[in-house]
């Protein structure tokens, strides 16, 4: 609360004569909302009803309090939840797949439930205002920005009622739209009769049925749900895959869909969600459903889902998965090989997943049977966006960086926002280079680093790439690059997604 009234305490300063201050803007609103009389009470608010997700059909049911704690169900095709202790940000996906939330999925997260219930105007609220622009007659426009200073958005408010009519928020190339439509009070609190909210194109909606103020919940309703489903570990397989390496780099390897090989699948750590070709689809007689933005180094594709009755590598068996469905033909000209699918986030969460580029080797185990060989050592690795990613450093100036075995010839490829922002270009010598997959191609330059860091790894000079685009998987402002499998060569890379961490054992 200091920090939110110091720099509100310029913005007054600063205020014509009359006009309304953002304080003041934000505290009608929580009035108009009815969050005065809900903060400290003890009590929560319950909205029910029908809601289109991913363009699917489910309901929806969203539970929050006066405290900044919040749960959010959705019961169909895709079933998912998320939700905060007050402390623990954390999401279980369609697959049974859970994690905390960290870096821009807690932020987002945060953002999205606040701007639903109308805890934006919380004083708990990690969020700080200022004027905005976008009004319309009749409006009032706030720009606010989360407590991590990366993101922001505007809110617009009806001006007599200080009822919000919509916002925007997130990273520039993936920006979050939501308008509030037919507000309705329901014992004191007032809450839309429709939301719609809408990125990548896929619009998205909650009609509300029913509104409950109920005078108290349990603590255990908002408690972080982390436990795994889905998986299982087949007895007396052998951990170790069958591996094929193709003139990309790129790993391979030979799962079992419904029972049926239709291919070799990438490994891929940069993949945020297990990946059917359409063909291997189609010939498997899977019946599309729902559609997603598929985010790519390119851009966005939008893509649909498929669900299979089981997926099988070696010794992991997936129960049921959902499987995103993308057209790979374009992947056969540079591997030699159709390709059936990406495996990546859902398998490896299930897993300890042990990867050498050079044997090539990779071998699944028990996340509870599972001890790092003598001589390795263990990195943190939070798992934002669905990717893993470690704490580095380059040239004097830290951050996060993906590990993306995906990008098995690449070594490290900055960032277009930290290219940007730090004039990496200027001074040094590059030449052009591009970098493709889902999406398209972007470009981008290679060039000299004079220094990179992993964790405790010190890479010392390296040749790396320098992302032009803000576009696609480049253009994260949470994270300064994507690390490839070239990078790697000297070791085994240890995956292990349950306990978030990362192991090296050099070679």
């Amino acid at each position: 609360m200091l920090l939110l009234a110091s720099s509100l305490l310029v913005l007054w300063l600063h205020a014509p004569v009359g006009a309304e201050t953002p304080y003041e803007t934000v505290a009608a609103a929580r009035k108009a909302l009815g969050w005065e009389a809900l903060l400290g009470s003890g009590a929560a608010i319950e909205v029910e009803g029908a809601a289109r997700l991913l363009e699917t059909d489910a309901r929806e049911r969203f539970v929050f309090d006066g405290r900044g704690r919040f749960l959010d169900e959705f019961d169909g095709p895709l079933a998912q939840v998320s939700g905060s202790d007050g402390t623990t940000v954390w999401a279980r996906d369609w697959n049974g797949v859970a994690h905390p939330q960290v870096l821009g999925d807690r932020a987002r997260s945060e953002v999205a439930a606040l701007l639903l219930s109308g805890g934006w105007c919380a004083p708990f609220a990690p969020l700080t205002f200022a004027e905005g622009t976008g009004a319309g007659a009749g409006e009032l426009a706030l720009a606010f920005t989360h407590a991590d200073g990366i993101l922001s958005g505007t809110l617009v408010l009806d001006a007599a009622t200080h009822l919000p009519r919509r916002a925007r928020f997130g990273l520039d190339s993936t920006p979050t739209d939501y308008t509030f439509e037919a507000h309705v009070a329901h014992e004191g609190f007032t809450f839309p009769g429709r939301v719609v909210y809408g990125q990548h194109g896929l619009e998205q909606s909650l009609t509300v049925a029913r509104v409950t103020r109920r005078a108290k919940v349990e603590d255990t309703l908002f408690a972080p749900r982390l436990a795994r489903s889905g998986a299982r570990f087949l007895p007396d397989m052998p951990p170790a895959l069958e591996v094929k390496r193709v003139p990309s780099g790129h790993l391979l390897v030979h799962p079992l869909v419904d029972g049926q090989d239709v291919g070799w699948f990438i490994f891929d750590t940069g993949a945020g969600t297990n990946c059917l070709a359409l063909d291997a689809a189609e010939e498997l007689e899977l019946e599309p459903f729902g559609a997603i933005g598929a985010r790519g180094i390119g851009g966005t594709v939008k893509s649909p889902f498929f669900r299979a009755e089981t997926l099988t590598l070696g010794p992991l068996e997936l129960e049921a998965p959902i499987l995103l469905g993308l057209d790979l033909a374009f992947l056969a000209q540079h591997f030699g090989v159709e390709v059936g699918g990406i495996l990546g986030y859902e398998l490896l969460s299930r897993c300890v997943a042990e990867l050498d580029f050079s044997g090539p080797a990779i071998a699944l185990h028990a996340p509870t049977a599972y001890t790092l060989p003598a001589g390795g050592s263990w990195e943190t690795a939070e798992l934002y966006a669905r990717h893993p990613h470690v704490r580095g450093a380059f040239e004097g100036h830290e951050g996060w960086f993906k590990i993306d075995t995906g990008a098995a010839g690449d070594t490290v490829t900055l960032h277009y926002q930290v290219v940007a922002d730090l004039e990496l270009l200027t001074g040094r010598e590059t030449h052009a280079a591009q970098a493709g997959g889902v999406g398209g191609n972007v470009q981008t330059r290679s060039g000299p680093l004079a220094s990179f860091r992993l964790g405790a790894l010190d890479f010392g000079p390296i040749e790396a790439g320098f992302s032009l685009e803000d576009t696609g998987a480049f253009s994260d402002d949470y994270v300064s690059g994507n690390v490839g499998g070239k990078l790697f060569t000297p070791y085994r890379l240890v995956f292990d997604y349950p306990d978030s961490r990362l192991g090296f054992v050099r070679r």
